[in-house]
């Protein structure tokens, strides 16, 4: 096994420990793959058990995204699953424009198993960054909220449970048609050991810092309010933690202050969680900061939900802790000796300061129907697009 503290460190990027044998593909700039279909250009990112680049497809002459996959992942990906599932789903639900577009898989590897390559549609910058510069942000907020929501509810609709790893990070914009991506600048530095003996087997020989998403906003012949203005569909990317809605689970992977509490408490997991996590991005759009925040997660945001939800909440979380009292005694001994991290209060009140007036009550209900404790009696869906915030044109 490959020792990352052996080597120097430069960026932080993916851990030199997830390569060597089934572990990640060591990609280069301008490596070529599928009998030189794709060229790689750039790297747009990296996560637990991937890393993302942008290619040319030398057939169709188009920039892609080709998602590499660990080679002990690679088989029987769940991701790839998920996603060839939802690719024939019907293009007629508006929600089918707001999941990535699976162009096509193949595998290859150097050592070891061979690794899965996705290949996906390029997409641009990550929601938060046109958000920050967007001078219309509540009416902006509102319309990608409505996307988002037909996107999740295109996932329910084919049985497929995003996960709870919805969140600001894995909602891109897709790409204004016909404009071109700046690919910007490849930055790399070379992998190099402590004390100067030659990097092991399985290892790329540098390693390239993934592109910054303020690049993506640059236009050589656009002003930028109107080049950001371009960017108006998104994206839910990312469906490694994702799974069939008639699937049982209590653990998956989740962001901890997006942690919902049939999480907490290890209860079943079904596709209401992705509602939780859908009202805490919808807040996030329009706070522009995040609706729960921790340092460690687990039940230090019992008392943040009750505080923010209010004595509705409060049944259903003194029940779930109680039933779990015996395995979660030692957690909830360490939060009781903790001193508060914050002063929440209702979500009402922060968002009292970011929205106008005549919008207030009917943002208020679309969240209060969405962030409701008890995952049964929490909104589909199909309910959460019959709410007068979601139906009205523009605020």
């Amino acid at each position: 096994m490959i020792d990352s503290q052996n080597y120097i460190h430069y960026f932080a990027e993916e851990d030199l420990e997830d390569y060597g044998n089934d572990g990640l593909y060591p990609v280069e700039i301008g490596d070529k793959f599928h009998d030189g279909r794709y060229c790689v250009r750039n790297k747009l990112g990296f996560g637990a058990n991937s890393t993302v680049w942008v290619a040319q497809d030398n057939v169709e002459n188009r920039l892609v995204t080709l998602k590499i996959i660990k080679a002990k992942h690679s088989q029987g990906n769940r991701e790839l699953a998920v996603l060839q599932r939802l690719q024939q789903g019907s293009r007629s639900h508006p929600g089918h424009r707001h999941i990535p577009q699976l162009l096509g898989h193949f595998y290859e590897g150097k050592i070891g198993n061979k690794n899965l390559f996705i290949v996906l549609e390029l997409l641009g910058p990550r929601v938060l960054t046109v958000l920050d510069c967007r001078e219309d942000l509540l009416e902006f907020s509102q319309q990608l909220s409505k996307q988002l929501l037909l996107a999740i509810d295109y996932l329910h609709s084919h049985g497929v449970v995003h996960g709870v790893d919805i969140h600001i990070n894995n909602i891109l914009f897709r790409l204004p048609t016909d404009c071109p991506m700046a690919i910007g600048d490849v930055k790399k530095k070379k992998v190099q050991r402590i004390d100067g003996g030659p990097i092991e087997a399985g290892l790329p020989t540098y390693i390239v810092k993934s592109m910054d998403d303020d690049a993506l906003l640059d236009h050589p012949n656009m002003d930028e309010q109107d080049w950001i203005r371009q960017f108006e569909c998104i994206q839910l990317i990312d469906f490694s933690s994702s799974f069939l809605d008639h699937e049982i689970t209590t653990r998956i992977h989740v962001p901890a202050n997006m942690t919902p509490p049939e999480l907490l408490f290890n209860k079943p997991v079904t596709k209401s969680v992705d509602i939780w996590s859908l009202a805490c991005t919808v807040y996030h759009f329009i706070r522009g900061t995040p609706l729960l925040i921790t340092v460690f997660g687990g039940l230090e945001l019992v008392p943040q939900m009750h505080k923010l939800l209010g004595e509705s909440s409060a049944h259903w979380l003194l029940t779930a802790l109680f039933d779990s009292m015996d395995d979660i005694k030692s957690e909830l001994e360490h939060i009781l000796g903790m001193p508060e991290i914050s002063q929440s209060s209702p979500f009402e009140e922060y968002l009292a300061k970011q929205v106008d007036k005549k919008d207030i009550g009917k943002v208020i209900d679309f969240l209060r129907a969405a962030l409701v404790v008890d995952p049964a009696k929490r909104a589909t869906t199909q309910e959460l697009q019959r709410q007068a915030w979601i139906l009205e044109e523009g605020s």
